[in-house]
C-alpha cells in the first residue's frame, strides 16, 4: 500500500468529503415553483401570484426564496387592501414535521 505525505492525505480526504456532500445535496435538488395563494381574514381576501426556488433539506426543513405579485382584489378599505398591487421579495422555512411555516417578506418598491 503506497504511503502519502499528510497534505496529500488531506486533500484526498478533503475531495472525497466533497464528493459526498454533493452526493447527498443532489438527493434533494431545488425545486422551482410557481403558483397563485389567496389569502384571507374574516372579512377580506387577496390573490397574489408567486414564483420560488425552494430546497428540502435532510431535517425536514425546506427553505425557499421568491418574489409575490399581489393583485387588485382585496376590497377597498378592507384589512388586506394595502397589499393591493404590491410586490414582494420573500424567504421562507416551512418545518415538515411539525407543520410550522414562517414567511419574511419585504415590498418592493
Amino acid at each position: 500500500m503506497q504511503q502519502f505525505s499528510t497534505g496529500v492525505q488531506k486533500v484526498v480526504s478533503d475531495y472525497f468529503q466533497c464528493r459526498q456532500h454533493k452526493l447527498l445535496r443532489s438527493l434533494y435538488p431545488p425545486v422551482y415553483q410557481k403558483g397563485v395563494i389567496e389569502l384571507k381574514t374574516d372579512s377580506d381576501a387577496i390573490e397574489t401570484t408567486y414564483e420560488s426556488i425552494s430546497r428540502k433539506h435532510d431535517n425536514g426543513i425546506v427553505l425557499d426564496n421568491g418574489i409575490m405579485i399581489f393583485n387588485a382584489s382585496s376590497s377597498k378599505g378592507g384589512e388586506l387592501s394595502f397589499l393591493n398591487n404590491t410586490v414582494a421579495a420573500y424567504k421562507d422555512m416551512i418545518d415538515l414535521r411539525r407543520g410550522n411555516l414562517t414567511i419574511i417578506a419585504w415590498e418592493w418598491k
